[in-house]
């Protein structure tokens, strides 16, 4: 019960990543900066969430880590590049990504 309840969490989080990325990318309409570049890969990141239906769980498990990982770093690179990078924002987010893998294991 508890896997599944960290499954629903991370999904609802890539799908919340992908739509936020996908609407930056909508607005931006430039894809020559670098910004839009950081959010193409965080589409690309976020629609690795469906490898779950695949691959085994392991395999999965460590995917979705470094997936994880990789948007929580763009957001604080895209952050710093907008100069709205706000530290609160980012560490709630890192515990909210922490409860969800600890859900998951």
């Amino acid at each position: 019960m508890k896997f599944y309840t960290g499954l629903v969490l991370l999904f609802l989080f890539m799908l919340s990543s992908l739509f936020a990325s996908l609407i930056d990318l909508i607005e931006k309409r430039n894809l020559r900066k670098k910004q839009s570049r950081i959010e193409i890969i965080n589409v690309c990141c976020s629609i690795l969430v469906f490898t779950y239906f695949f691959v085994p769980r392991n395999v999965f498990l460590g995917l979705s880590i470094l997936v994880v990982l990789v948007i929580y770093i763009n957001s604080i690179i895209i952050g710093i590049i907008n100069d709205s990078f706000h530290i609160k924002h980012h560490i709630i987010r890192a515990l909210i990504i922490l409860l969800i893998f600890l859900l998951l294991y």
